[in-house]
Formats: C-alpha cells, sequence, structure tokens
C-alpha cells in the first residue's frame, strides 16, 4: 500500500496540485489541479490524473461533473456548455459516446432535446430529438443528421415515416 500525505505539487507547465499525495509525491487521492490555462479540477486522481469522480471547471465556463478515467471523462457525468446547453448521459474517453440526453441552449436550437445513442461526440444511432417549436424525429441518425429508418411527426400533424439519407427524407 501506498503511503498518502497531503502536499503540493508545482510542475514545469506551471500547473499546481493541492491535494494527497503518494510518496513519490505524486497525486493520489482528493485533491485540487489548477493548469495554466486556468481550468481547474477537484477531485479523485490516480498516478497523476483524474480517476473517480471529479469536477472540471474550464476557463470559457463550461463544466464537467462525473466520472474520469486517466485525465480523460469516462463513466457517467453532466456536462455544462458555456452557452447553456447541458449534456447528462455516457462519456468515453473524454467524448460522449452510449446512451445520453442533450438540452440545447441559447441560440437557433434553443429548448431542442436529444434523447438517445452517440458516438464520438455526434448523435449516432437510435434516438429522439424533439424541437421546441413540437416537431418531433424518431429513428436512426449519423454524424448528428437524421440517416436511416426514421418517422418525424411536425407539430401540425404531419408525418413523415421512411427512410433519411443525410439529413434528407427519401421516402418510404
Amino acid at each position: 500500500m501506498k503511503k498518502v500525505t497531503h502536499g503540493v505539487v508545482a510542475y514545469e507547465d506551471k500547473s499546481i496540485y493541492t491535494g494527497f499525495v503518494d510518496k513519490n509525491n505524486i497525486p493520489n487521492g482528493k485533491g485540487i489541479f489548477v493548469f495554466p490555462n486556468g481550468d481547474k479540477c477537484f477531485g479523485e486522481h490516480k498516478d497523476g490524473v483524474a480517476n473517480g469522480k471529479a469536477t472540471y471547471i474550464f476557463t470559457d465556463g463550461s463544466v464537467y461533473v462525473g466520472e474520469h478515467k486517466d485525465g480523460e471523462a469516462s463513466g457517467q457525468g453532466t456536462y455544462i456548455f458555456a452557452d447553456g446547453s447541458v449534456h447528462v448521459g455516457e462519456y468515453k474517453n473524454g467524448r460522449r459516446n452510449g446512451y445520453g440526453k442533450y438540452i440545447y441552449g441559447p441560440g437557433p436550437s434553443e429548448g431542442d432535446t436529444y434523447v438517445g445513442e452517440y458516438k464520438d461526440d455526434a448523435i449516432h444511432g437510435h434516438g429522439t430529438y424533439t424541437c421546441a417549436n413540437g416537431d418531433v424525429y424518431t429513428g436512426q441518425n449519423k454524424d448528428d443528421l437524421r440517416h436511416g429508418y426514421g418517422t418525424m411527426t411536425y407539430a401540425d400533424g404531419s408525418i413523415k415515416d421512411g427512410k433519411w439519407e443525410n439529413d434528407e427524407y427519401v421516402g418510404s
């Protein structure tokens, strides 16, 4: 078992860690990293990087709260973007991967929501996209576009059901 004490570690890149360290002065346990660009990471660290539950605050105002592995968001987490958009779901290697829910903040898609699958940070797989105006698409997606079989139900009650390619309806 490694002996753990509290300490402060200053790195050549000007990062500073304050928290629990092992006998070799390597972050292991709860602590705070402050990076040269002003980003901060509070939480569990192992072998010098975030591992376990941690909160990462970015200088642009974005915040990630959740599980980390080898310094990357991995596992369940919540990412609040600087524009107010929110993603709650699964992460792998710092990217949205797996199942999640995204609520769009200010901008052209404000109030829209997506619930479904992600791959490499893009909407990819089966999901439901609900527009603030009442339109709803449920079906397959690829690289953030409707692609595959799905149903678009418009707020006026009309429906397009069938195949989609690169965000365009191509028929039933």
